[in-house]
């Protein structure tokens, strides 16, 4: 059977990506009421990162603009471990994880099963400088229906490819690969001067969860 896009009519709003496996992703507007709930839970994570107890305040700038907050809420299966207290990562202080995979793609690695993760194995954000294309690529490996990757625009208005589709993809849509391990899918940065940025979460096969 030749290999189809027919879901990837567009790139659609994250919250819309279906996915078998359970997990979830959604994202909203912070303004208004909720900017001071907002400041004030960002001031209690920076006393429990800092390990103080001084009084700390987080100031958002309501002027600006809006903020948008991304939340992927995932199934905790039987005997899953959790984490006793918040893990909470700067991204911007986070290390390159790899500059050249895929040819083009510069990898930050937020979050893996060993940090806490129950149905996902693994959260990124992968930036693409101007003028770049990641490898086009089915899934590695892929000899399972179970495998679901999404990709997320964060900064940028990229070109999707699955398949021989091109959509433009802005920042707050997503795509979900196309898991029959034959159509080929990616992101190219068009623009000559500014990077486009992806929030990447994935579920690869059925796996052993952290003990």
């Amino acid at each position: 059977m030749a290999p189809s896009a027919t879901i990837f009519e567009q790139a659609a709003p994250i919250d819309s990506i279906p996915l078998k496996s359970g997990f979830e992703a959604k994202s909203f507007p912070i303004n208004g009421s909720k900017s001071k709930a907002l400041e004030d839970a960002l001031a209690t994570a920076a006393r429990k990162y800092y390990k103080t107890r001084e009084p700390m305040e987080t100031v958002l700038d309501r002027v600006s603009g809006q903020m948008t907050m991304y939340v992927i809420n995932e199934p905790t299966p039987p005997g899953f471990r959790p984490n006793t207290s918040m893990l909470a990562r700067d991204e911007n202080q986070l290390p390159i994880s790899s500059s050249s995979g895929m040819w083009a793609h510069i990898v930050k690695t937020l979050f893996v099963t060993s940090d806490g993760l129950a149905t996902l194995q693994t959260v990124l954000t992968v930036t693409l400088d101007p003028l770049t294309i990641g490898k086009p690529h089915p899934v590695p490996d892929e000899d399972t229906d179970e495998i679901e990757e999404v990709w997320t625009a964060l900064d940028g208005t990229s070109l999707a490819m699955v398949g021989n589709q091109l959509r433009r993809q802005p920042p707050g849509t997503a795509y979900l690969h196309i898991p029959d391990n034959k159509t080929p899918h990616t992101n190219i940065n068009s623009s000559e001067d500014s990077q486009d940025k992806f929030l990447y979460f994935a579920r690869y096969r059925s796996h052993e969860m952290r003990k």
